[in-house]
């Protein structure tokens, strides 16, 4: 769905990656066909280029486990994002999208809510996001620790402080 977003904010200039934008990510032990626990199977990425609201920008995911014919348990993707179109007035117009990723560790199987000309942005970032996945996957069955969250990235983990 196209709509207009008042606030919208502009891709960022500069090539960028996802990372976890709020809490700490809480992975499921090694082994698991699901990067995140259970009970925290859901959050939201943003890029990694500044730190700011990324409003449109970011996207949210939420994981859960399939049964596939063949493969077993495996992991789903939820993802809804936006792509930004273009300027107008006052904000901008984005297109709102929902995926769903089937086996995003494995052969990764895409359902897309989005065609024709804005296929392509679509596709961009889903493939930014299966990155973050397959990387997130190896640190954790490699026992390393997960990548930085935006908050550590930018503060250092310390409190950011307030001007008076």
């Amino acid at each position: 769905m196209i709509r207009h977003d008042p606030y919208a904010v502009s891709p960022p200039g500069e090539p960028f990656d996802y990372i976890v934008d709020d809490e700490p990510l809480r992975r499921a032990s090694p082994g698991s066909p699901t990067l995140l626990e259970p009970a925290y199977s859901a959050l939201r990425l943003a890029p990694d280029s500044l730190f700011r609201n990324w409003r449109n920008e970011c996207v949210t995911i939420r994981e859960e486990i399939g049964l596939v014919h063949g493969l077993g348990p495996v992991a789903v993707l939820h993802i809804h994002g936006a792509i930004f179109l273009y300027p107008r007035g006052f904000g901008a117009d984005v297109l709102d999208f929902e995926a769903t990723v089937i086996d995003p560790a494995g052969e990764a199987v895409i359902s897309v809510g989005a065609g024709g000309a804005h296929r392509a942005p679509v596709q961009r970032k889903l493939a930014k996001v299966l990155d973050w996945y397959r990387t997130e996957i190896k640190l954790r069955d490699s026992n390393s620790s997960p990548l930085l969250t935006v908050y550590e990235l930018w503060t250092d983990g310390r409190p950011l402080r307030r001007a008076s």
